[in-house]
């Protein structure tokens, strides 16, 4: 039986849903590539895939949401969680309000504002990476 999942489509702009039969066949119909993605939280009961390596992208080359007070790079795939952790239907995503955002210039305004924090990588408290510097040697 398929479930029900979310997608997000960062440079056009638009929200779209999904029946896949597994969360690989609806990461591809969302635009990634099952393996080179990471899995967060968007909120208690909505988590996310996205591309593993998106942040690293040049700014100028990429698209971006903001949902929740984070920052969100390239395409996404949204999906419903239970109290267990299993993946469940998504009905709807009204809730959730993206804010689609493209460049540098744009992140900066929001980043300023103080709508989200400056995407960042520590390791032992120090931090090795910040948007939008490239990507880390051996990342």
């Amino acid at each position: 039986m398929p479930t029900r999942y979310w997608a997000i489509n960062a440079e056009k702009h638009f929200i779209y849903f999904l029946d896949c039969e597994s969360i690989h066949e609806a990461e591809r119909a969302a635009g990634l590539s099952p393996g080179v993605v990471g899995h967060g939280a968007v909120d208690w009961r909505i988590a996310c895939v996205v591309d593993d390596f998106g942040m690293f992208v040049p700014p100028e080359q990429q698209s971006y949401v903001m949902i929740n007070g984070r920052l969100f790079a390239g395409n996404m795939l949204l999906y419903g969680v239970n109290e267990a952790g299993e993946t469940i239907d998504l009905d709807n995503v009204d809730s959730l309000r993206p804010v689609f955002l493209h460049g540098r210039e744009e992140v900066e305004a929001v980043i300023q504002q103080g709508l989200v924090k400056r995407p960042a990588l520590s390791i032992n408290d120090e931090t090795i990476w910040q948007w939008p510097e490239p990507r880390p040697e051996g990342l």
